[in-house]
């Protein structure tokens, strides 16, 4: 799994910008499963509801992604990873 992808998802979690019941309800994904991630209860999550879950909230908050999206870019290439 993509780490920045799956940080970027904890991240949007952390801030909470719009409610997890909200999230589940418009991701489908299930609340309980949902808040697990945010709380980190489940260290590596599927893939496929990291990746729900980052374009959902590229779709929500499209400026904040592009930054983000930036900072990780740059972090690659100054660790060379």
């Amino acid at each position: 799994m993509n780490t920045n992808l799956h940080q970027f998802v904890l991240d949007h979690l952390a801030a909470r910008r719009i409610k997890w019941t909200r999230v589940s309800r418009e991701t489908g994904i299930p609340y309980e499963t949902l808040k697990k991630i945010g709380h980190r209860t489940t260290p590596n999550p599927g893939v496929l509801h990291v990746q729900t879950l980052a374009n959902y909230f590229q779709d929500q908050f499209p400026s904040v992604a592009q930054a983000q999206m930036a900072q990780a870019a740059t972090d690659v290439v100054a660790t060379g990873a």
